[in-house]
């Protein structure tokens, strides 16, 4: 199964509430969309969400992705650990959207088999996935507020 083209998708995504840290704040999201297509018109979708504060514009990592993902056509899209070590030595930055693409190759294997991406990585192993929350930066009553919502 032969990757045919790469299509790198940048997306910003209007947050409802602007986020706030100690070290940046964003009214958007910055997220990476990659879809690997292959001969045989499967697609591999791969995501992954780029910080504002390692890449303030999406251009620096599209630039060098793109040009480093071009050597993927016509080349097999099972082997995910050849593609990514080139494109680790092309690309030594921009782990976030190097991410994406992995992610696309595993999506796109795991579809080439018909199976999940779970069982290709060895099989559901819970039935639950413990969730991260952030609570962003506010007033003490809004994080108050914020911290109780994400208990219940």
């Amino acid at each position: 199964m032969k990757i045919s083209h790469v299509e790198l998708i940048p997306h910003r995504l209007k947050r409802k509430i602007r986020w706030q840290t100690a070290s940046y704040s964003a009214d958007s999201l910055q997220l990476f969309y990659v879809k690997l297509h292959t001969e045989n018109e499967l697609t591999g979708i791969g995501a992954a969400s780029i910080l504002p504060t390692r890449a303030a514009s999406f251009e620096p990592g599209l630039a060098a992705i793109r040009s480093a993902t071009q050597s993927f056509v016509r080349r097999h899209a099972d082997q995910i650990d050849t593609l990514m070590s080139e494109l680790d030595r092309v690309v030594p930055d921009f782990a976030y959207h190097k991410v994406a693409i992995e992610i696309a190759l595993f999506d796109l294997a795991a579809k080439a088999q018909n199976i999940s991406v779970a069982e290709l990585l060895g099989g559901k192993k819970r039935e639950q996935i413990p969730v991260l929350k952030m609570l962003g930066m506010g007033t003490v009553e809004w994080m108050a507020e914020r911290a109780r919502q994400f208990a219940e």
